[in-house]
């Protein structure tokens, strides 16, 4: 009787052994396969690298305001810039950018400006701030800016009747019935669409309203730029 009861002892004892084993093999499996997944998860999102630097060029269809004299003037303008990307919180992609642009505008006057040409060199100093809404999964991402511009005229030319004149010249009238300040200040609104280092940004700006500064600026840009 008592080999029986200890020949039955033995064997539930083993039977829970065995047990015991498989459900420890069975909760490494498990582990091991939430590790693959979280492998497998890490690896299909790419490597988001943030950039200190931009390089750009920008199309802008612009419109030049004479309130109370002459009617506005139209401009195709095409630029080339650069701007520096800091970085204002360390852990979330969220930029100031400051930087510089050369600007060529050219206008062709209609019958209220007496026909006359316009060619304009401007230099600008843009001032704004972005955050960048990644598409998860993606290097793809969407970031609005805001921001301000400081604009210098650097040379501005009427050309009349086989005749070129400054428009920053106190001394001479022009046909757009004033003379123009040389230096402006405005501000500026917009979206970026990036795909790694390379961004196609579409924005809005205008000069500060001040009756006492003209021409007003009103303008639409297009840009395309790469990062580095």
């Amino acid at each position: 009787m008592r080999l029986k009861r200890l020949f039955l002892a033995s064997s539930i004892a083993l039977v829970c052994c065995n047990a015991m084993a498989q459900y420890d093999n069975t909760e490494d499996n498990i582990d091991d396969l939430l590790f693959l997944d979280d492998v497998e998860e890490e690896d299909t999102v790419p490597p988001r690298k943030e950039y200190n630097n931009q390089v750009y060029v920008q199309y802008s269809p612009t419109r030049y305001n004479f309130d109370g004299l002459t009617p506005h003037l139209h401009f195709q303008e095409m630029a080339i810039g650069y701007a520096r990307n800091i970085r204002i919180i360390e852990d979330k992609p969220f930029f100031a950018e400051i930087g510089g642009m050369i600007k060529y505008s050219l206008s062709k006057g209609d019958n209220a400006h007496q026909n006359a040409d316009y060619n304009l060199w401007t230099f600008r100093i843009p001032i704004a701030i972005t955050y960048k809404l990644y598409i998860p999964g993606t290097n793809l991402a969407i970031a609005p800016l805001a921001g301000t511009y400081f604009r210098c005229g650097l040379s501005a030319k009427e050309s009349l009747n086989d005749s070129s004149y400054s428009l920053f010249d106190e001394d001479r009238t022009n046909a757009t019935g004033t003379k123009w300040d040389r230096c402006q200040l405005g501000w500026m609104v917009g979206v970026r669409f990036h795909a790694g280092r390379f961004y196609l940004t579409a924005t809005y700006g205008r000069d500060y309203p001040d009756e006492n500064k003209l021409p007003q600026v009103h303008e639409c840009g297009i840009s395309f730029g790469t990062c580095f």
